[in-house]
């Protein structure tokens, strides 16, 4: 989300009177609950990630359980909470889940770190990826294909020599600037022996 703000700043000043929008946007306004385990805790009870993460599922939104079939038609069978939390999160601490250790219930809270902040209104994905992307429109009068080139050398060859970025955050063009570089790749020799020729 930061570098998604840093790079639409940085459109406007290497592109002035262009039109940059993020998609998704850029807000932290969504409501998103984080839950992470206890280790110690959670092998004491014997309670894997993966279970953890079914008993949350289970408890906020419901989980698939298995396949059941009545007359031929497949029915999926689902784990429900209670109806009372339902919509709820800020009372997941609260709950109560069996464990394999525990003879009785034990809190969720004691299981799992559950912590409450805001994220972005929509998640984008590309190749399984988070992904935010920035539309830029450039003036009328800019020529496309210099406009890809002021975005090149202005913001992302900058962005690309930080070792932060290279490692955990990839940097792509596409769309219409990805099919203009396909179009040049496809033509250049074409481009290059009617100029022989002629």
């Amino acid at each position: 989300m930061e570098l998604g703000r840093e790079i639409l700043a940085q459109v406007g000043e290497v592109i002035p009177d262009s039109q940059a929008r993020p998609i998704p946007s850029l807000d932290l306004c969504s409501p998103e609950v984080h839950v992470s385990p206890k280790l110690v805790q959670s092998k004491d009870m014997e309670v894997s990630a993966q279970d953890l993460g079914y008993m949350v599922d289970a408890l906020v939104d419901g989980a698939y359980a298995a396949d059941y079939f009545v007359g031929g038609q497949r029915v999926d069978l689902t784990l429900i909470g209670n109806p009372n939390y339902e919509g709820r999160t800020q009372d997941l601490k609260g709950l109560y889940v069996s464990t394999p250790e525990a003879r009785v219930p034990v809190r969720l809270d004691l299981l799992a770190h559950i912590d409450i902040s805001y994220g972005a209104e929509e998640i984008n994905h590309r190749e399984r990826l988070r992904a935010i992307t920035s539309r830029v429109i450039p003036p009328p009068e800019l020529a496309f294909e210099e406009a890809l080139d002021l975005i090149n050398e202005g913001i992302l060859n900058p962005l690309r020599e930080r070792e932060s970025v290279g490692k955990e955050i990839l940097i792509n063009l596409s769309g219409t600037a990805d099919k203009l570089q396909d179009t040049w790749q496809a033509m250049r020799w074409n481009l290059f022996f009617a100029l022989l020729i002629t």
